[in-house]
């Protein structure tokens, strides 16, 4: 992928950056919802289960746990892609840097007898 255009890494990036991020905001945003599914289906099968303790034994259970942490996992991906797109962005300045000064030089070399 390093010999592709800067612009085509870049897109690949950025896609990838994007269906990540989404992932891991989807699972975000579904949390409490989550929490109330696995409560509500706690308290169907433990009618006298008080709602807090419903929670309580939801938010201790392993299954929660790991939902956790796979959201977590889906954020930690999508923040790796975003600093390779701020890589991506940072060679780019480089380089154009580098043919601004290159232009400048020859100009300057240019002018002399």
């Amino acid at each position: 992928m390093d010999d592709w255009p800067i612009s085509e890494q870049y897109r690949v990036l950025a896609e990838q950056w994007s269906d990540l991020d989404a992932a891991a905001t989807i699972m975000e945003e579904l949390k409490s919802t989550t929490l109330e599914q696995r409560k509500t289906e706690l308290l169907k099968s433990n009618p006298g289960l008080a709602e807090n303790k419903a929670e309580r034994h939801v938010k201790s259970s392993p299954e929660w746990e790991q939902y956790i942490r796979s959201m977590c996992v889906k954020r930690a991906a999508a923040n790796k892609v975003k600093q390779k797109l701020e890589y991506l962005r940072m060679r780019h300045r480089e380089w154009i840097g580098k043919n601004a000064d290159a232009r400048q030089e020859m100009r300057l070399g240019a002018g002399d007898p």
